[in-house]
Formats: structure tokens, sequence, C-alpha cells
């Protein structure tokens, strides 16, 4: 229980700490595009946007977002997100989502595919 409070409640000085831990840039969009995990989201401006929007932090420390109507790649943009958080910035700590138990079982199931994240 500790951990989840940690998490769902982080106190002032957390939220401080993890502002200051420095993000990576993306400098090149080609070169980030042959780093997906899924070719198809770098065919998709939007989707590649949000990946790049994540991994840079530009929200930071409110949460990700991705909502969308059925269909658009919501599940895609999030697996692809999480593989290149869990892959390129070390201790971040990952919180995925889902509006049903089924939509959760589907985002384990993609990210499970070819797994890069353990």
């Amino acid at each position: 229980e500790p951990l989840f409070r940690s998490l769902a409640f982080p106190t002032r000085e957390a939220i401080e700490i993890k502002r200051l831990r420095p993000l990576r840039k993306i400098d090149n969009r080609e070169d980030f595009k042959r780093m997906l995990f899924n070719e198809k989201v770098g065919n998709n401006n939007e989707q590649l946007q949000a990946v790049q929007h994540i991994l840079a932090g530009t929200s930071r420390p409110a949460p990700y977002l991705i909502f969308g109507p059925p269909g658009t790649g919501k599940t895609m943009t999030t697996v692809e997100a999480i593989k290149q958080v869990w892959k390129r910035l070390d201790g971040s700590t990952i919180l995925a989502c889902t509006p049903s138990n089924s939509a959760a079982d589907d985002l384990a199931c993609r990210l499970l595919e070819k797994s890069h994240v353990p």
C-alpha cells in the first residue's frame, strides 16, 4: 500500500524531483521512426506526435490521456508509448488504465506481442 499511495498521491517534493529529471529529446524524426516497435505508428502523424510528447514529458507531472472513437489507434499508440518509455526512460513508473477489463486484457496482450516489456 505505501507504493500505491506514493504513486497515486505524490508529495510536492516528489513532483519537483520528477520535473528536474532529464528526459530524452527527440532530435531527428526519421531516426525516431526507425526505432519504433510498430512501424504503423510512424505512418500516422498524430500517433507519432503523441508518442514523442510522452517521451519528451511535455505535460509532466500531469498524466497522459489518449482518447478517441473506436478504431482510431489508441491502443496501438499506447502500446508504442509504453514500450518506448520502458526502453528509454530508466526508472519510469507506468500506470495504464482502461475503461473495461477486456480493454485491459487487449492492452496486456499487445504489450506481450513481440515483447520488449518484461
